[in-house]
């Protein structure tokens, strides 16, 4: 009996650790981009200064809460999250949080539902088998064109 309960506190402590690990990744992935985000607005807007003061103002929280979102030190709420992607021009919350790699929607996306859930269905697979996936879809729309 003891051993299936080491087991078990074993799999929760093991559970907890991915759960760290992932959200220090997310941490990471966020500050980059709203670091880069700011800086590259610094650089186009000739009114403004954008400095970590500015946004922070802009969403309402305080520039030491905004400088710990761009050191990775803590986490933004999706609240701050939504508010970043207005502030921005309506950027994607999905860039944000690293899950695509371009900060807009593309429009097309938007008319095309069925496009979306494909490809939020293929974004939650495990890397090799995504590929796999991708190279099978390659395939059949290959031989389709050539028929």
């Amino acid at each position: 009996m003891r051993t299936n309960n080491f087991s078990e506190q074993d799999k929760i402590i093991e559970k907890d650790s991915e759960v760290k690990e992932h959200t220090e990744d997310l941490k990471k992935i966020i500050s980059i981009r709203i670091k880069e985000l700011r800086k590259k607005r610094n650089n186009e807007d000739i009114n403004n200064k954008w400095t970590q003061e500015f946004v922070a103002n802009a969403i309402g929280i305080s520039r030491s809460a905004y400088a710990l979102y761009e050191t990775g030190d803590n986490l933004p709420s999706i609240e701050v999250l939504l508010k970043l992607s207005e502030l921005y021009g309506g950027i994607s919350v999905d860039y944000l949080l690293g899950k695509q790699d371009h900060p807009f929607v593309d429009t097309d996306d938007i008319v095309n539902p069925e496009y979306n859930k494909f490809i939020s269905l293929l974004n939650r697979l495990p890397e090799d088998k995504k590929e796999k996936y991708i190279y099978m879809l390659y395939g059949v729309v290959m031989k389709d064109e050539l028929d």
